[in-house]
């Protein structure tokens, strides 16, 4: 790579950061808007994790506070699936600031549920969230065994964006074990699968480790 590869690299990475910055506070009030009007049913429940997810890395307090208003509601509807998906959100929540016991055993027991309600597509996000928390813990095999295991299930219901986040992820957790070459090949497979649709998160965490 030459010099000025690296500073490149870190301009577009903040450029794309910012744009994505801003349309996420544009969507935050959007969300915020249609929960005023919002009905006491299933897709509120989602309404709420998306308002959850919008304040993820920069208010947790405020993303405790929607999860915990979309849990009272799946309670309400008796929503299984929704359960789920709250204890999921309180599983990344927890795992983005640093609490990764609590985060590991919120994330397992969506799992469960998932796994009862035989939800392909939720059972790969939990594979992959509870990976990035033995990741983050070091336990760097474990976390290859999570990440492959979504990869499949990701690929058995061809659902692209997954298989996406679970090639970054497996790149990702072989550079931090020095498997550079490994790690490049999985990279190179996220990119490939990503070059129609750059601006997403896929793309966003790509262009961090590559």
């Amino acid at each position: 790579p030459t010099e000025n590869a690296k500073p490149m690299k870190l301009l577009t990475t903040l450029i794309f950061a910012l744009l994505a910055t801003t349309t996420f506070s544009q969507n935050n009030l959007e969300l915020l808007t249609q929960l005023k009007k919002a009905p006491r049913d299933t897709a509120t429940v989602r309404l709420y994790l998306k308002i959850s997810k919008s304040y993820l890395y920069t208010q947790p307090d405020s993303a405790t506070y929607y999860v915990g208003e979309g849990s009272k509601l799946t309670k309400e509807l008796n929503y299984k699936l929704g359960e789920g998906m709250i204890l999921s959100q309180l599983g990344t929540i927890n795992e983005v600031h640093g609490n990764f016991s609590l985060a590991e055993k919120y994330q397992l027991e969506a799992l469960a549920i998932f796994k009862e309600a035989k939800s392909i597509y939720s059972i790969a996000i939990c594979k992959n969230a509870i990976g990035v928390i033995q990741a983050k813990k070091g336990n760097y095999a474990v976390a290859t065994n999570y990440f492959l295991e979504a990869l499949q299930l990701f690929k058995s219901i061809n659902d692209n964006t997954g298989i996406i986040q679970s090639y970054i992820k497996l790149g990702t957790v072989n550079d931090a074990t020095s498997n550079l070459e490994k790690a490049l090949e999985y990279y190179n497979l996220a990119k490939d699968l990503n070059k129609n649709d750059t601006l997403t998160n896929a793309y966003y965490s790509l262009l961090n480790n590559i």
